[in-house]
């Protein structure tokens, strides 16, 4: 019964438990979904205040956004509705849009790019191998230097892979310290005590239980430590100067028996090299080998520190011991990579690193080890190749960026197409193969995941190569304004104000030359119109025309132009529409009459003058589409005096109809079989309605005189006259003659 009773206690609090820990995970999960709520609602807002003054604000026209959740600050951007922008691509992107915007100022883009890492909320594992390697490239290129310069341009005499080999140096010297805290802790060691660091450090690996070290390092000790232990570790940290110091202390101290002078010279040269300069060791002549002077069991820590000062073949195998991660292979072949002939050797590296590949090096698929070895080993365009190749895994915003950091400090080599393959092999001046990498395709491909909902962040992405080729940001900026579908957010817009002035878009803030803004424009009006996008075309035509005035003057050429493509593409579709009743006629009919007619009569700085002939053309056809309403509101008498006085279809024998037809526009010339049959058709239907109502004789033979020189004048131009269309005339007039 007891038994029972503590079964059922348990299984109450198991449940009270279990519905408290429920309803907490609700509430937060409301919580969050309520914020992101907020968020797309602020997008959507219909209205803002801004200086005391309310605005309208359409969600097809930049509006500030927040990205609060990962501390970027309220920016204005060509968002068009919810943005597809997840967390990780908005911080990355905000130090994109940093970076354009800085202009020629330097900025270290690596270590922003590694922040943006931090403040992301993912897997801690899959965080600290991406921050990892963009720690590995900043140690490469070695960018605090670049910022006290404030360049951009990496130092042409720097050993990139002296930066890999300091990377893996100090991750070991964490390493160190990370364990020795586990046991003791080492915060009072200053940075003057590496030397007990290391010291400590291999008491606690390399001693056996009963606290003595294995024999075969056990045979030259130096205060109570194996020398050459003390020596292999200290260069595996980074410590040149205290494996010297070392070095030369144990010589003095036992006359040379214990560090050969030669060695220690060697040290002391490694030691006085600064950072920035390649290690340069010059391979002793006397290449002994130790493993003969010391008998069968040789001293692995010996052997190592004598390939890493050249004084063994750097084709020897490197001793296992002291390779027992592949960090610890990678270190151990840069170091030998700078002995004699680096860059050959740097090559059978590569060779070595891709001959085993990415299913050696990273059994566990999750890992980027694969990735490091390939920075490591300056295979930059291989390694972006292989990232990308891990989308799946949600890798390519970080290829994307990391591709943008490389191609910023000039690491890798790109294409000069698009069309290009990822990645392919060519040749250089010197008939040496180099890999080429595509990376504008990289940058557009990624861009396509958001450029329809935040044409800013896109613009900003493409802005990057307007430091190098800016022919490429102005193609991409083409499709983007094309695609979209509207250029208003990155172009802006015309105020429908009398006073009339542009609204800047985002691309004002990238393209600070008004000149090159407005031939955008025009290219992409060009894009429009030839889509039958009319009304975006003109407005394009019109901002475009706003930027030359400005800059040219109204009457200069590029203005006028602007004007004449804004009559040219009216005018052609009013031609379309003017005779049928399309579905869009009324739209076109109301564009031309408010958009077109009264900014031409209400823009002082318009002078219809320079475009004489397209305005009256564009006047004439206006009043023809009018003409054609009142056709088919059958008022035949209002037709023929609107007819009449446009003196297009002659209705009388006054004047040289048939020189005046010549000077029409081509536009109207198109139109003139349908002109005369619907003039014809409003004198017919006229005539028989004046004869209903009892008419006089004067006023039907009026009418039968203008029938009869509508069929004149089409005899004059009867090339330009359908057949079908004058026999109608003939068969009306024959019957207007009864």
């Amino acid at each position: 019964m007891i038994l029972l009773s503590a079964v059922e206690e348990a299984k109450r609090l198991t449940s009270g438990h279990f519905y408290k820990n429920y309803d907490s995970y609700m509430d937060q999960d409301w919580a969050r979904s309520k914020s992101e709520l907020i968020q797309i609602l602020d997008v959507h807002k219909s209205s803002s205040i801004q200086d005391g003054t309310f605005h309208a604000v359409s969600t097809y026209k930049p509006v500030p956004y927040l990205h609060s959740a990962i501390g970027l600050k309220a920016d204005t951007t060509g968002r068009r509705g919810k943005s597809n922008l997840d967390s990780r691509m908005a911080s990355y992107s905000s130090v994109v849009i940093r970076l354009v915007e800085a202009g020629g100022d330097y900025i270290p883009l690596i270590s922003e790019f590694c922040k943006c890492v931090e403040r992301v909320e993912e897997p801690d594992s899959r965080k600290r191998e991406v921050m990892n390697c963009w720690d590995l490239l900043k140690k490469m290129v070695d960018e605090p230097s670049l910022e006290r310069r404030g360049v951009f341009e990496v130092d042409k005499y720097r050993s990139l892979t002296n930066g890999a080999k300091e990377y893996f140096e100090k991750n070991y010297e964490l390493f160190i310290r990370e364990q020795l805290n586990r046991i003791s802790p080492t915060s009072q060691l200053g940075p003057t005590d590496n030397i007990e660091l290391v010291r400590r450090f291999i008491e606690c690996k390399t001693k056996n239980n009963n606290g003595s070290y294995p024999p075969e390092i056990n045979k030259e000790i130096w205060q109570d430590v194996p020398v050459w232990a003390l020596i292999f570790y200290l260069l595996r940290c980074g410590f040149n100067r205290e494996a010297f110091q070392v070095a030369e202390s144990s010589s003095v101290s036992t006359g040379g028996d214990v560090v050969p002078k030669d060695v220690v010279s060697k040290l002391q040269a490694m030691a006085q090299q600064s950072d920035s300069d390649r290690i340069q060791v010059e391979r002793s002549s006397n290449t002994t080998d130790h493993r003969n002077n010391t008998g069968h069991e040789s001293d692995y820590f010996k052997e190592a520190v004598y390939m890493i000062i050249g004084k063994y073949d750097y084709k020897r195998t490197i001793p296992t011991a002291v390779s027992k991660s592949t960090d610890d292979w990678i270190w151990f072949r840069l170091c030998l990579i700078n002995l004699g002939d680096s860059q050959r050797r740097l090559e059978e590296l590569q060779q070595v690193i891709t001959k085993y590949g990415p299913a050696h090096f990273c059994r566990n698929k999750n890992t980027l080890l694969y990735f490091k070895l390939l920075l490591a080993t300056k295979q930059f365009e291989l390694a972006i190749e292989y990232l990308c190749g891990r989308d799946i895994d949600g890798y390519q915003v970080e290829a994307t960026h990391f591709a943008i950091a490389m191609y910023r400090y000039g690491l890798i080599n790109i294409s000069d197409s698009i069309n290009d393959p990822l990645l392919k092999t060519a040749s250089d001046v010197m008939h040496q193969k180099q890999k080429i990498l595509n990376i504008q395709f990289i940058i557009k491909d990624y861009s396509r995941l958001f450029r329809h909902t935040d044409q800013g962040v896109a613009a900003y992405y493409y802005a990057l190569f307007l430091i190098k080729d800016e022919s490429i940001f102005r193609t991409f900026i083409h499709d983007l304004i094309v695609e979209t579908g509207d250029p208003t957010p990155l172009l802006g817009s015309l105020d429908p104000s009398p006073q009339k002035s542009r609204r800047p878009g985002f691309l004002d803030k990238i393209v600070t030359d008004e000149i090159q803004l407005s031939n955008m424009m025009v290219t992409a009006a060009r894009e429009y119109e030839k889509r039958r996008c009319s009304e975006i075309a003109i407005e394009l035509y019109f901002m475009s025309f706003e930027l030359h005035a400005n800059h040219f003057g109204n009457e200069s050429l590029d203005a006028v132009n602007d004007l004449k493509s804004i009559l040219r593409i009216t005018n052609n579709e009013l031609k379309r529409v003017m005779i049928h009743g399309d579905s869009d006629r009324d739209q076109i009919i109301s564009m031309a009459s408010n958009k077109i007619k009264d900014r031409f009569h209400r823009d002082p700085s318009i002078h219809k003058s320079l475009v004489k002939s397209e305005y009256e053309t564009f006047e004439q056809l206006c009043k023809l589409t009018t003409f054609f309403d009142l056709i088919r509101e059958s008022k035949w008498s209002k037709a023929l005096e609107m007819m009449t006085s446009l003196r297009i279809v002659p209705l009388g024998y006054g004047g040289a109809p048939a020189r005046d037809f010549k000077k029409l526009d081509a536009t109207i010339q198109a139109r003139i079989s349908d002109l005369m049959n619907a003039t014809m058709i409003a004198i017919y239907n006229e005539y028989h309605e004046s004869k209903r109502r009892g008419a006089d004789r004067v006023e039907l033979d009026d009418l039968r005189e203008k029938a009869n020189a509508v069929l004149a004048f089409a005899g004059m131009i009867q090339e330009c006259v359908s057949r079908d269309v004058y026999a109608r005339l003939m068969r009306m007039q024959v019957l207007l003659s009864e």
